[in-house]
């Protein structure tokens, strides 16, 4: 009997390939073997984007109470540059039903490989907690300074995430859509925009990530012009996004910011 088909085999092999370069990265024996270093710096160039996506979510997620500093050296070590801010309690809606905004820990960092033309720029979402009484889909957003850096492309997990809008992307904005029912707690998504730095500009590169989490009413979905719009005074200097219109399920939000210091 034929259980998978060659290219799922490919595709089943680079996961476990990647889980297990992430349970390697957090092992004593990495820390303390240069070769091992040499050898996970070769794999990190080799990558595809997808994968180093993937491989970067992994990162944040399993080192999130690393201090960013030394999350910086580590990456730098391996030719991946890296930014990441301390956690603030920016943005946050508290409301009393639905799961809190502390049930769910947002980030949004960036990073280049030595190779790669762009910056990511990545938001980056865990469950803390599994969330209860889901509405329909959440939102969220990937934003950065459109007078710094200009749209390239974009990408997410293929899994929890799929893109909402990237209308705005001239703006500094992309929509993600996050299937937030699918999720418990310890799962985590990711929605990816890749920019590069426009000439004759200079100074950091800001960027900002909003989520919101909707609960309760189930009938809604995101339409952008209907109860989805854009708002020009995003923390990172581009645009954001706003609730209008009449159909918005409860809801709250919960947003991060950081910054690419003089790329």
């Amino acid at each position: 009997m034929k259980l998978f088909s060659n290219g799922k085999i490919s595709s089943v092999i680079k996961i476990t390939l990647l889980a297990c370069m992430a349970l390697f990265w957090a092992s004593p024996a990495f820390a303390n073997g240069t070769d091992s270093k040499g050898e996970l710096k070769k794999e990190i160039t080799q990558m595809s984007n997808s994968e180093f996506d993937s491989w970067m979510a992994d990162y944040v997620v399993k080192n999130k109470n690393k201090d960013i500093q030394d999350k910086k050296k580590e990456l730098k070590d391996l030719g991946v540059e890296f930014t990441e801010s301390p956690k603030s309690d920016l943005g946050i809606s508290i409301m009393s039903s639905g799961g809190y905004p502390s049930d769910v820990d947002l980030s949004v960092i960036g990073s280049k490989r030595t190779q790669d033309i762009f910056w990511r720029v990545q938001s980056i979402l865990i469950m803390t907690n599994t969330l209860w009484d889901c509405g329909s889909l959440d939102l969220l957003s990937v934003e950065w300074d459109p007078n710094r850096a200009a749209f390239y492309s974009y990408s997410t997990d293929g899994n929890f995430t799929s893109l909402l809008d990237y209308s705005k992307r001239g703006s500094g904005a992309l929509l993600f859509n996050v299937e937030d029912k699918r999720m418990y707690a310890g799962d985590s998504t990711y929605g990816v925009a890749y920019v590069t730095l426009k000439s004759g500009t200079s100074g950091d590169l800001e960027m900002a990530t909003k989520y919101t989490h909707t609960y309760n009413d189930t009938s809604v979905t995101w339409q952008v012009g209907s109860n989805v719009g854009y708002s020009t005074t995003g923390p990172s200097g581009g645009i954001t996004y706003t609730l209008t219109g009449s159909t918005i399920p409860a809801n709250w939000s919960k947003s991060d910011v950081n910054a690419v210091i003089n790329p």
